[in-house]
């Protein structure tokens, strides 16, 4: 199945999820990031990038489903090759309290976006 006819439908998810105030509406565009990720490389790096962007939300809740997702596409289904930084990567998506408001979810926000960041970048060349 061609990439190319759900492009549309991420830019369409995108352009709503960062203009929605509600919390359940914004879960279900998360929820339709993890589906789109599983669709092709393209959109993998896509929605990982945008589950990624949802992991510093204000919303407590958002954060947990972000992080729910992006252990899914990352850790069980491997939609982008992580290397030798599987574990540390789920490690720190499933370990840390994404529901709170610590030092410690801002620092492996951070980790886990220096982990993830170049991979989707070098999974582009």
């Amino acid at each position: 199945m061609c990439s190319c006819s759900w492009i549309p439908l991420y830019r369409a998810t995108q352009r709503v999820a960062f203009k929605l105030r509600a919390p359940l509406r914004l879960s279900l565009c998360l929820k339709l990031y993890g589906s789109l990720a599983l669709v092709s490389e393209e959109l993998s790096r896509l929605a990982v990038g945008s589950l990624l962007a949802h992991m510093a939300h204000p919303v407590l809740r958002i954060r947990q489903t972000a992080a729910d997702h992006l252990f899914s596409a990352l850790c069980i289904h491997g939609v982008v090759d992580v290397g030798d930084d599987g574990d540390e990567i789920g490690r720190l998506v499933s370990e840390t309290e994404w529901a709170q408001e610590s030092a410690g979810v801002k620092d492996a926000r951070a980790q886990l976006t220096a982990l993830v960041r170049p991979r989707l970048a070098q999974d582009r060349n």
